[in-house]
């Protein structure tokens, strides 16, 4: 009997301290997870950049890997948004939450604008890239406009 009531509290135990230990770590997980996609899609998008400035090659595989990247670390950082996830080491607006429908109407904007720049890229559609790429634009900085804070004068 003595045995199974400590193991009892062993097993609360630990639990507890797993329960515990997971709640504002997990926080600042999803922010530094989600930052890091971001930080991804922003490399991604300077590749693609340097081939609208002409200062880069046109090559089809190129971009559509680059948009597939982009469009795939969308679709994880959607999900690294949970309520209450806000902190002074991250620039996401309570608005995200407030305002849920619209935030996730914008991440399928830009991950729909990032599958066409995947298809043109398969298809090497020079012509289609600016226009493509213009939506990109359009819909990273219509979300970060209303969802992200400016970055702080340091």
């Amino acid at each position: 009997m003595f045995s199974q009531l400590k193991q009892f509290w062993v097993a609360l135990a630990i639990g507890g301290a797993i329960v515990w230990g997971t709640g504002p770590a997990q926080a600042g997980d999803v922010i530094k997870e989600r930052h890091t996609l971001m930080e991804e899609i922003g490399q991604q998008l300077g590749k693609l950049v340097k081939v609208l400035k002409n200062e880069a090659p046109f090559n089809g595989q190129e971009i559509a890997a680059a948009a597939q990247m982009i469009k795939d670390n969308l679709d994880k950082a959607e999900k690294l948004f949970p309520k209450g996830s806000l902190s002074d080491k991250s620039r996401a607006k309570p608005e995200i939450w407030t305002d849920n429908a619209t935030f996730m109407k914008a991440f399928d904007t830009a991950k729909k604008a990032a599958a066409k720049i995947v298809e043109i890229g398969k298809a090497e559609d020079e012509m289609e890239f600016p226009e493509a790429m213009n939506s990109v634009f359009q819909s990273c900085k219509g979300c970060h406009e209303k969802f992200r804070f400016p970055k702080k004068d340091n």
